[in-house]
């Protein structure tokens, strides 16, 4: 028989989860892994651009070869790379002299998973920054360099204001889609150890599927709803404003 309890769930949130460590996990997650790939592909966009012809193609279609792998599939082999004991990543800092370690156990997992998921959806940023500044006039360009601007500078006051908003929305798709993560962090850490690589989508999954609390579940997909939502209508009331 249902029974209704009211805000039950919310008021006892705290007491069953470390709720404080789980949401700033998904802050750091879904900012890190959308601010580091957005700099990087279009710093990447910025090179590529400058090539011409066959090199430019060539290593174009290298640079997208992460964002064909499925996540679960890059997930396995990053969590194979970081084994303590057949691991590629310790084998090469004992080279240096540390000392290997399981690095999906230690407090620093989530920030793994951050690397292994800016890994795979760098090329996606790089593929649509590139995309946008292949239809930019180069007569622009040629003008603001007749006209002495440096690199940065043309980067700055020409190429930038013509894809900001191209930008922008990169950067809202990214946040959404990282706040949303679920395949890297749980084939590779499962939210562990502990609460450190847990977010609010894997301690929901957890409640529903592992405890069989449909209550507190539904209780963690609802606070999940309220970041994405602020964090767009921000971005979009900035823009606008500028």
């Amino acid at each position: 028989m249902w029974k209704f309890i009211g805000l039950s769930n919310y008021i006892s949130l705290n007491l069953e989860t470390d709720l404080t460590r789980i949401i700033w996990n998904t802050i750091v997650y879904a900012f890190v892994g959308s601010a580091v790939p957005l700099v990087l592909g279009m710093s990447i966009a910025l090179l590529v651009n400058s090539l011409k012809g066959l090199l430019q193609r060539i290593i174009s279609t290298i640079l997208i070869i992460p964002m064909l792998i499925l996540p679960v599939v890059g997930g396995i082999v990053w969590s194979f790379m970081l084994s303590e004991h057949y691991g590629w990543f310790n084998h090469f800092i004992s080279m240096f002299g540390f000392k290997p370690q399981a690095w999906l156990m230690t407090p620093y997992s989530l920030w793994f998973v951050i690397l292994t998921d800016i890994w795979g959806w760098t090329p996606w940023v790089f593929l649509i920054i590139f995309a946008g500044l292949q239809q930019l006039d180069p007569s622009i360009k040629d003008a603001a360099s007749i006209d002495g601007a440096s690199g940065f500078s043309r980067f700055r006051y020409v190429i930038f204001p013509m894809i900001r908003n191209l930008t922008l929305l990169v950067f809202i798709l990214k946040l959404v889609d990282t706040y949303k993560a679920f395949d890297y962090l749980w084939v590779m850490t499962e939210g562990g150890p502990g609460t450190y690589s847990t977010t609010l989508n894997i301690i929901a999954y957890k409640y529903l599927t592992i405890y069989r609390d449909v209550g507190m579940a539904s209780t963690f997909g609802v606070i999940s709803m309220v970041f994405p939502i602020l964090a767009s209508l921000t971005i979009l009331i900035i823009s606008r404003g500028r």
